[in-house]
């Protein structure tokens, strides 16, 4: 599963982000890019049949 992990400096909590349907998690990055500045740390990920997963018959 392709996984990202985007830490905070100092962390107030974490979040995590999953695209759902077909999306893909690049489509975040403004979200994540904004809220790591407001120091949260940031899961993201992409589960079987979501995004890149898809290009690798990987199917819900």
């Amino acid at each position: 599963m392709k996984t990202f992990i985007f830490e905070a400096e100092n962390p107030l909590g974490n979040i995590v982000i999953f695209g759902g349907y077909d999306s893909f998690i690049e489509e975040f990055y403004l979200a994540v890019k904004e809220l790591v500045k407001s120091g949260y740390t940031i899961y993201l990920f992409e589960g079987p049949g979501q995004g890149e997963t898809l290009k690798k018959g990987l199917y819900l």
